[in-house]
């Protein structure tokens, strides 16, 4: 039986300039229990704006599995394959078992070629049909993951995660039974907002250059999202403030310019209010336990 197991790969050294380098590949074998005590059975999760990652979701002693993705509803059976771009919001009632999947993530710098060129179109969470090729890929890259740092693995695995990438493109464009409930601009927008938190985003234009009158745009969005635009987008780039500041590479002055704020006073200002503390202090730990700005 193959146990839990997740190798670091983004300082692997490689023998050869692949273009798509694997940051970290994971293979969870769904034989340990999640609901630790006074867990709530809700769990909600949030990407790392500086990768994305492929799911495959092999088996789970239950035959359907619910879950929400940037306020949608996606109901799959396994296996199914869940695309985590930057950024991504997703929840799920916590299954009293780990699902068995495999995980590959990779570089937020690489995210837009790979998305374009395998998964530009159709919903995050898809069901997938194994053929041959892909049970042979997974098992082959499952019983490599723990020798992947012996010489020249760490290029195999590069080759054959995107071998698998190619083979899942293709299982998905052949067609797989999808259950997904979902408004398309909504997505589009929210995830154009993940992607683009560090610019200066006029959202109106957004809107409009999706083809929708900005009233029918918000209308909609009230449905789909508890929060504004404004506010999402405010809460995406906080988050990422908090994030850059506990890296230690970064000062709040630095922070202010990447995330385009108009001046370091108004950054401070926007930071207290959603943290409820100043930056130093929420480098020293002293944020509150509710902040104003949710």
């Amino acid at each position: 039986m193959y146990n839990y197991n997740v190798v670091y790969l983004s300082d692997e050294q490689r023998l050869f300039p692949f273009p798509y380098p694997l940051k970290r590949i994971g293979y969870f074998p769904g034989c340990f229990e999640l609901n630790e005590p006074g867990q709530p059975a809700k769990r909600s999760f949030f990407v790392p704006h500086d990768q994305f990652e492929i799911t495959l979701r092999l088996t789970y002693p239950e035959k359907r599995f619910t879950q929400i993705i940037n306020g949608t509803e996606y109901i799959n059976s396994f296996p199914h394959v869940m695309l985590k771009c930057p950024g991504t919001q997703f929840s799920y009632v916590s299954p009293y078992q780990a699902m068995n999947s495999l995980c590959l993530t990779y570089s937020k710098k690489y995210f837009q070629p790979i998305y374009e060129q395998f998964f530009q179109s159709g919903p995050l969470a898809w069901n997938l049909n194994m053929t041959d090729r892909i049970t042979n890929l997974v098992h082959t890259i499952i019983e490599q993951i723990s020798c992947v740092q012996n010489f020249s693995m760490a290029d195999r695995m590069d080759l054959q995660c995107f071998e698998l990438l190619e083979e899942l493109f293709l299982a998905r464009m052949q067609g797989g039974k999808i259950t997904v409930r979902r408004k398309p601009v909504i997505e589009e927008v929210a995830y154009y907002l993940q992607l683009n938190c560090y610019r200066p985003i006029d959202l109106k234009s957004l809107i409009e250059s999706k083809g929708m009158s900005v009233s029918t745009f918000f209308r909609q969005w009230k449905s789909h999202y508890k929060e504004t635009p404004v506010n999402y987008l405010n809460r995406l780039r906080m988050e990422e403030a908090g994030r850059l500041l506990l890296e230690a590479s970064h000062t709040p002055s630095q922070i202010a310019k990447l995330l385009n704020f108009s001046s370091l006073s108004y950054f401070y200002a926007s930071f207290k209010k959603y943290y409820g503390c100043s930056p130093a202090a929420y480098l020293r730990g002293e944020q509150p336990e509710k902040n104003n700005g949710e």
